[in-house]
């Protein structure tokens, strides 16, 4: 929990000095819009500077490679020999 804390307070506290609230239902619904956008939308420097969506497209398309390259991915509901080998 103290990870955590860690991570929340400060976007919290970034998002507190940029706006004037209403209300406390407002101030939910501004923080709450602006943790969706940081992580989803914001390029991050940890993922080599792509949005978390773009990093997720990426890894995605580079495990279908590596797997239809290794031949693990085929046409039929049925293992062959060659590819239960692999698994073994």
């Amino acid at each position: 929990m103290a990870i955590l804390n860690d991570l929340i307070v400060p976007i919290v506290l970034i998002v507190l000095d940029l706006y004037l609230f209403n209300n406390l239902a407002q101030a939910r619904r501004i923080i709450e819009e602006w943790l969706t956008i940081y992580n989803t939308e914001r390029p991050h420097e940890a993922l080599n500077n792509m949005t978390p969506i773009e990093y997720k497209i990426g890894s995605l398309i580079l495990y279908v490679s590596c797997v239809l390259s290794l031949g693990y991915l085929h046409n039929s509901s049925h293992h062959t020999t060659k590819n239960r080998d692999h698994f073994n």
